[in-house]
């Protein structure tokens, strides 16, 4: 099947308590994705700015990001990738370069759930890029063009409940997150 070549995700993996600080000018094409933790981040040479997770964010080669954890560890996702099929993304604007990187993810769960099965397909197939990698990449980009063009109609309060939900959702039996999720929303 033609349809979905010209990709090779080069490496992906997720780091669960992830506490390093990075801050470099990129060489390849990537996604990220703060799962949970509290995120300082900057683009280029603009203001930092900080943020809850869920977060997702591109990287664009040759441009400078600084991303690390506030407060301990972050839930940290990521994919490189290169090809051909980046050109696409681009003229098509599922790969935004004109745009600040950095995008809230509402819709948390679906979110990570296609990032659990696109870690799970690199893991299964090292060295090869699926037809399912593809779309599952696709998957991801586009949901984040998606987040990044919603009206920020929400009040805080809102998100944080929303956050609050997501958290119950995704680990029902652990009363103990909810009280922290609780806590951090105020």
């Amino acid at each position: 099947m033609n349809y979905f070549s010209g990709l090779e995700i080069t490496f992906c993996g997720h780091l669960p308590h992830h506490s390093l600080p990075v801050r470099e000018r990129w060489r390849n094409w990537a996604i990220n994705y703060a799962h949970s933790g509290v995120m300082s981040y900057r683009y280029e040479n603009g203001e930092r700015q900080e943020s809850h997770a869920p977060l997702a964010w591109w990287v664009i080669p040759g441009k400078s990001y600084e991303f690390e954890a506030t407060s301990g560890t972050w839930d940290h996702h990521y994919a490189v990738f290169e090809g051909r099929r980046i050109q696409q993304w681009l003229r098509g604007g599922l790969f935004p370069q004109d745009r600040f990187p950095f995008i809230p993810i509402v819709d948390a769960n679906p979110f990570k759930k296609k990032w659990d099965d696109l870690l799970e397909l690199c893991r299964r197939t090292p060295g090869a890029t699926s037809p399912r990698a593809t779309l599952l990449l696709e998957d991801l980009l586009l949901q984040m063009r998606e987040e990044s063009q919603r009206p920020q109609t929400l009040i805080p309060a809102q998100i944080h409940v929303r956050r609050v939900i997501s958290k119950m959702q995704s680990d029902p039996l652990n009363a103990d997150r909810w009280s922290k999720a609780h806590e951090e929303c105020g």
